[in-house]
């Protein structure tokens, strides 16, 4: 009997060692990673392999010093089979973009001697990241650049961009880059973007954003996405240039 009672011990031991991931060997007991590369499970090894929508307000709260009961309280269980005891807990979370699709991350988060959240880790790194262009055809009319300015179409892509951004909780920054053809000077190339960056800006204001996280810059003529043959009529050129005229949303993402 005892030992069947040996053997059995054991096998639950193992099978409680199986239920992590060989990272815990690089894990110290600050709850930091001691060398080595991190180690990420397979997703379809997951309790729960599809995923889940995150409470994005939830998420920015959490941060070192939290301890399991209050990292559940955010984010429920670990999504692969990782114990109360585990060194890491394991998540996989989708967020919706701008564009409607979905991106699909893995979180990490490693725990010290005590189990309390010390190391958080995102696959890809920049998961929480988005970056894209508005086209300022669609925004302004040719040569404007003013909040008046903006066409109705603008305002409606604009509006559903503020409601996204609302949807991302209070930690996050967006940097709004204005960029122009080469038609002009480079000087009024140069005034026209910054002035279409901060309009984008504060029209995003007025819709609720915190301006606190939001930053501005003009670039001009100086970072063309397209090259164009001048030799036709200037409206052709105008249009051949149109992907040139756009403002670029760089949104950065923190928890």
């Amino acid at each position: 009997m005892k030992l069947l009672t040996s053997v059995g011990l054991f096998a639950v031991a193992l099978s409680l060692a199986a239920c992590t991931s060989t990272v815990e060997n690089n894990v110290n007991n600050e709850g930091q990673l001691a060398g080595g590369e991190l180690v990420w499970p397979k997703m379809e090894d997951a309790l729960i392999p599809e995923g889940i929508f995150p409470n994005l307000e939830n998420l920015s709260k959490i941060g070192p010093g939290m301890t399991k009961k209050e990292l559940y309280n955010l984010i429920e269980r670990p999504h692969f089979s990782e114990t109360h005891a585990a060194k890491e807990w394991n998540y996989i979370m989708k967020f919706r973009q701008a564009d409607r699709s979905v991106k699909i991350c893995q979180y990490k988060v490693l725990f010290d001697r005590d189990r309390v959240a010390q190391s958080f880790y995102w696959l890809p790194e920049d998961c929480l990241n988005e970056k894209f262009d508005l086209s300022a055809d669609a925004l302004f009319p040719f040569n404007r650049g003013g909040v008046n300015d903006i066409k109705p179409a603008g305002k409606k892509q604009l509006d559903t961009l503020a409601a996204h951004l609302a949807k991302k909780g209070s930690k996050y920054k967006v940097h709004l880059v204005g960029h122009t053809d080469y038609l002009g000077s480079d000087a009024y190339n140069m005034a026209l973007s910054q002035q279409r960056a901060n309009s984008v800006g504060r029209y995003l204001v007025m819709k609720g954003v915190n301006p606190a996280n939001i930053t501005t810059e003009g670039r001009g003529e100086s970072q063309p996405v397209k090259r164009c043959d001048n030799t036709g009529s200037p409206a052709a050129l105008r249009r051949c240039l149109a992907p040139n005229r756009r403002v670029t949303v760089d949104i950065k993402g923190h928890h």
